[in-house]
């Protein structure tokens, strides 16, 4: 049998190590090299000796300083650094779709499949491929143009192909993809995904619903629910602070959470969003 720690403990990178121990520096010397509070009392000691003191404790601490800034601005870099999309994907209705994609379409075993277990399409009827008694044909597809294929079943030659090609339901070509796509869904750690979207969807967004860890301590859950208080609130902070540049003027976050972290969450949305806009808060009762 092998038995591993469990991870006690949350990873935080710190978004200016150097300046922050610089400053917890400047803070140390003043107060236990100088020894303020000792000035006027018998405790004094002459200036030169506390001068001397504090220029060999600053220059040999600055060195570790900056050993250590570098460390962590290295794995800040690493964490910030936009990650490739590694695959993208269109899924569309079949009027969207110009007919002689079809044979292609019908021949696709992945995408019949998907159909088959999504919506019972293509279930086996004395021999046929059939949904209501009719054969999963041309015919088919072409009657029920809200159909969805979806670009991953299918190769990249195919999908090149058919974005060339594509037309709006009327018939007329698509000539910017990007005005046609009606929604965008991201796999992905949210804070790259939030980063990833600022330029294209900068204020354009009307509603955001987000559904963060409640902190419970408990591992019932997919993911981790048990962060330090400190952490959690890095975690909402930094997501946050990503999503206010995406919203519209008169757009609205609607936040899911409860009694473990709801009055940190307050403090950092009404300081991240302004308590002035904060609206109104939903109590519902779990039945």
């Amino acid at each position: 049998m092998s038995f591993t720690r469990e991870n006690t403990s949350d990873f935080f990178i710190h978004k200016d190590l150097g300046r922050f121990l610089g400053q917890e520096l400047d803070f140390y010397i003043k107060n236990e090299v100088f020894r303020l509070d000792d000035l006027g009392t018998e405790n004094e000691v002459a200036v030169e000796r506390y001068v001397k003191r504090a220029k060999v404790l600053k220059s040999i601490a600055h060195r570790i300083i900056d050993f250590l800034a570098q460390l962590e601005d290295f794995q800040k870099t690493l964490w910030e650094k936009k990650k490739f999309v590694l695959r993208t994907g269109y899924c569309m209705t079949i009027d969207h779709v110009p007919k002689e994609f079809y044979p292609e379409i019908l021949a696709n075993e992945g995408q019949l499949a998907e159909w088959r277990n999504l919506y019972g399409i293509g279930e086996a009827k004395g021999g046929q491929k059939t949904l209501a008694g009719d054969r999963v044909d041309k015919a088919f597809l072409q009657s029920r143009p809200y159909l969805v294929i979806d670009t991953a079943l299918f190769d990249g030659d195919f999908t090149d192909r058919l974005l060339e090609k594509l037309q709006h339901p009327d018939g007329t070509p698509v000539e910017d993809l990007d005005e046609a796509v009606g929604g965008l869904m991201i796999k992905s750690e949210n804070w790259q995904a939030l980063n990833l979207l600022q330029e294209r969807y900068r204020e354009q967004v009307k509603c955001i619903y987000i559904d963060p860890p409640y902190n419970t301590g408990n591992d019932e859950f997919l993911y981790r629910d048990n962060f330090q208080h400190s952490s959690w609130l890095s975690l909402i902070s930094d997501r946050l602070y990503c999503s206010k540049p995406l919203l519209l003027s008169e757009g609205s976050i609607f936040t899911s959470i409860d009694d473990n972290e709801f009055a940190n969450y307050r403090r950092i949305s009404d300081h991240i969003f302004g308590i002035e806009n904060f609206i109104s808060t939903i109590i519902w009762q779990k039945v």
